[in-house]
């Protein structure tokens, strides 16, 4: 097989191949860099902390990281209930709906009468 002379960008973590231009992968979510050329990093290191390893990779377990996700699934998870809807007939008639259609109709008489006044 001949050899590419553009490398593809792979994660620090997993090893996966990501598209050109990724500045994280998208199997794990690890930082990218380029195979060919990496330019050297200008900013101070970051100190490391306790639960870092020393190898300066980060620690990438799939089935912690597929447990982590199950855990906050369940955090998320809602418990539904069931409610319960009863229809009751309004007892009395409805005052402010009379009162707006009698005040709808007199407008419409008004503008009936207009109409013939004006004709």
């Amino acid at each position: 097989m001949p050899k590419v002379a553009d490398e593809e960008a792979v994660c620090d973590i997993c090893g996966v191949e990501v598209r050109e231009g990724s500045l994280f992968c998208y199997n794990c979510g690890g930082s990218v860099t380029n195979t060919e050329a990496a330019a050297p990093a200008t900013t101070e290191p970051i100190p490391s902390t306790d639960t870092e390893p020393k190898n300066g990779k980060a620690d990438y377990d799939p089935a912690k990281r597929r447990s982590e996700r199950l855990e906050k699934r369940k955090v998320r998870s809602v418990e539904s209930r069931q409610i319960e809807i009863v229809w009751e007939p309004r007892t009395g008639p409805s005052w402010p709906f009379i009162i707006s259609s009698l005040v709808f109709f007199l407008i419409a008489v008004v503008v009936i009468l207009a109409a013939f006044y004006l004709q």
